[in-house]
């Protein structure tokens, strides 16, 4: 699936109005790892836990940013 909002009703019971709390997640392709779920918006300093395919990553954020 292209986007969260396809994926997560067919695996969880989300009620029409709970589905905005899914564009605090970013969902992307990655050509190794299958596909990406982490967080959308972090904070400088604060930890981003990724979820993968092949397992959890941490990452320590720059500006906002993974390094």
């Amino acid at each position: 699936p292209d986007s969260l909002a396809d994926l997560v009703p067919k695996y969880l019971a989300f009620k029409q109005n709970e589905l905005g709390f899914l564009d605090q997640l970013v969902y992307r392709k990655d050509p190794v790892k299958g596909y990406k779920l982490s967080l959308r918006h972090v904070k400088k300093g604060e930890m981003n836990l990724v979820l993968t395919a092949k397992g959890i990553e941490y990452r320590m954020t720059i500006g906002g940013r993974p390094k």
